[in-house]
């Protein structure tokens, strides 16, 4: 909230009034987004897509041409996954990840499945965590709360792995962060009794 206030006033500055206008715009949908998702304790993955997407064109708004992103599913739309887990792991690829890359940099997302399980990763290719690095952020550490959560609350089984692409290619930069939902009968009996 804090960075999209800036730009607005930035924009507001130096009046670029249509950017403005085009900016708090998507600021109020991704506000009414957050709002309503947070209320749900699952949500499928097509609100998940539409959640992020929208919140990543606010952030190529202010950007610009420095960021490039992908988000790419293998699952089916209707899948529920937690809800609000994934925002500040994209947060904070953005921020510690390119935001400072003087040539820009790319943030990819993908949903797939590995067996029975979710798997959700999202990378960017910037400088990847430094030593400590990946527990600073305050959004990292509640959403590693959350699944601990959900772990407890919803007989679920979510793992989060902090990587650098460095780690299992010589040739790769940039961190990875791999969540993955375990789907064990127990949960899906929950998650019937929830949507029902």
């Amino acid at each position: 909230i804090s960075n999209c206030l800036n730009s607005i006033q930035y924009l507001n500055y130096t009046a670029d009034h249509e950017a403005a206008q085009v900016y708090l715009g998507r600021f109020a949908r991704l506000i009414r987004m957050t709002l309503q998702y947070s209320r749900k304790v699952f949500i499928t993955v097509s609100e998940e897509i539409a959640y992020l997407s929208e919140y990543l064109q606010m952030e190529q708004l202010r950007l610009k041409e420095r960021l490039h992103y992908t988000i790419d599913n293998e699952l089916e739309h209707g899948t529920l996954i937690p809800a609000m887990l994934l925002q500040p792991y994209v947060e904070n690829a953005l921020k510690h990840g390119i935001s400072d890359l003087p040539y820009g940099g790319t943030v990819n997302i993908g949903f797939s499945k590995a067996g029975t399980n979710l798997v959700i990763k999202i990378s960017d290719n910037g400088p990847g965590f430094s030593d400590g690095h990946s527990a600073e952020s305050m959004g990292l550490r509640l959403s590693s709360t959350k699944a601990l959560s959900y772990n407890e609350l919803f007989n679920m089984d979510v793992t989060i792995q902090c990587s650098n692409k460095q780690e299992s290619d010589s040739h790769g930069t940039g961190a990875v962060i791999c969540i993955i939902i375990k789907t064990n009968k127990k949960w899906k009996n929950q998650l019937h009794v929830l949507s029902s």
